[in-house]
């Protein structure tokens, strides 16, 4: 069947203990990247991470605004959960499929 690739997020002040080449449960760890947060981020970095129209992304978290009406700055420590809490509330409430 072939490989596939998982994406495990840990957040931490400290490194975790990982060696590339080492086994978690049955896979073996072939990569570790670190992705880091800016400070304040722009409405399309929110719309890259979310899956939700701009429209909606504004509507939810448009109190955290840190710029201007035309820049639309957020910090992501505060915006995140808010927007982590929607997929959430989305994802349960969706309509059933037709048959």
């Amino acid at each position: 069947m072939g490989a596939f690739k998982y994406v495990i997020t840990v957040e931490s002040k400290t490194p975790p203990n990982l060696l590339i080449g080492g086994k978690i449960g049955e896979a073996e760890i072939i990569g570790i990247a670190r992705e880091s947060i800016p400070k304040r981020v722009p409405i399309t970095w929110l719309m890259e991470h979310y899956p939700f129209s701009k429209q909606t992304i504004l509507d939810n978290i448009r109190m955290f605004n840190k710029g201007s009406d035309r820049k639309h700055l957020y910090d992501p420590s505060e915006v995140m959960p808010v927007l982590d809490n929607l997929a959430l509330l989305k994802s349960k409430n969706s309509r059933r499929r037709k048959n």
